[in-house]
This record gives C-alpha cells, structure tokens and sequence, in this order.
C-alpha cells in the first residue's frame, strides 16, 4: 500500500497503521506535534516516522485532520478499543446530554469538537486557546472572592439533588439554606447591600 509522499506500508505496517488509529482515537491526540509525538511514544517510533504515519491515518479517514473547529476533540472512545467507557462514562454523559446522542458518542466512539460540544450541552462556554490563561485565572478570581461557602452548598445540593426525588430535593435544599443563613457571609452580604459596598466574604 502506498502512503503519503512515497511512503510504501506492508501488511505489517497496515496493521500498525490500525492499532495507532485505536491508539490516537482512545487517546483523543489525533492532531498536529501533540499527536506525532505521542504516537511516537507509544509505538517506538522516530518523530519522523510517526509524523508520515500520523498522516497516513488522516488519508484513510482514520483520525480527523484539522478544521475550523481547532485541534481540540472531546469524547468517550474506548469502543475504539473493544471498551466501554469507564469512570462512569456510560452514566454521566446521558444525565448529561440526551440519552441517544450520548449513545451515538459512546458507541461510534466518535470526537466531537469544541463548538459541537458546546451546542450539545457538554461544555457551558469555549475560550479561544490564546485567552485561556486569561480567562482562567480571572473566572478564579471571581469564584474565590465570592461567597465561597454558599458556592460549595449550591454545587452539594445540585450534585446530591439529582440524584434524589423532587421532593427530597427541595428539603436538602431548604437544609442548605438554613445553614447559610446561620454563616458570617450572610450577614457580611446583607450588610455590604444595605451600606452599597462590595461585599467582603470570608468562607465562613
């Protein structure tokens, strides 16, 4: 079989041709230096070697090649690998996303990209790579200066809660705020509204 710029494969190589399309897919590094070398890693290859390899796949339509989406892919594709997902892959994703299409993921084992998987509920926002830092550290900032007790009982109650009935729910949630209402935040928060300051929340 003849590959990209000349490079002949034998039935040997066709068949490390397949076990690194496994191998990227599973990884989910199916793009640029990140995935030449990673291929090169695992496979014992020279840099150079992985990269017509890595090229080869993207030919048969074995690994995605760049597009406007970028380099990044998000998925489950332990299927690639006669897996199913663990670290409760196959019971996450449905409780996150509609049951068919999570199975469409998980079964195919096929990536989606940033913009799909925002479209598709998976992520709530994408950041350009070159303001990720930025953005990061100031969406930080603002997290740690709230009120960070109140941040930790609204993630308890939303997490606990859905795995309760509706009405369990609602009391732990009526539990949490009794709580809150107890705290030194809340009276920092009321009293910085009523004096129109910003507020200064000590976790507590």
């Amino acid at each position: 079989m003849n590959g990209p710029g000349g490079m002949v494969l034998d039935g040997n190589a066709v068949r490390s041709v397949d076990r690194a399309a496994a191998l990227l897919l599973a990884l989910g590094e199916s793009q640029g230096e990140a995935g030449v070398t990673e291929l090169a890693r695992r496979l014992g290859l020279h840099k150079s070697t992985a990269s017509r390899l890595l090229a080869t796949l993207q030919k048969r339509g074995l690994v995605e090649q760049d597009d406007e989406t970028g380099k990044y892919r998000l998925g489950l594709a332990e299927v690639n690998l006669g897996l199913s997902p663990g670290m409760g892959g196959t019971q996450r994703l449905p409780r996150l996303i509609p049951k068919s299409r999570a199975l469409h993921m998980m079964v195919t084992g096929d990536p989606v990209g940033p913009d799909q998987a925002l479209q598709a509920g998976i992520v709530d926002r994408v950041i350009p790579e070159e303001n990720l830092v930025e953005e990061t550290m100031s969406h930080a900032r603002k997290l740690a200066g709230g009120p960070t007790m109140a941040q930790g009982y609204i993630k308890l109650s939303v997490n606990m809660g859905l795995e309760m009935s509706l009405a369990e729910g609602l009391a732990l949630e009526r539990a949490h705020q009794n709580q809150l209402f107890a705290s030194e935040d809340v009276a920092e928060g009321l009293k910085a509204f009523l004096e129109k300051r910003p507020p200064k929340y000590q976790g507590r």
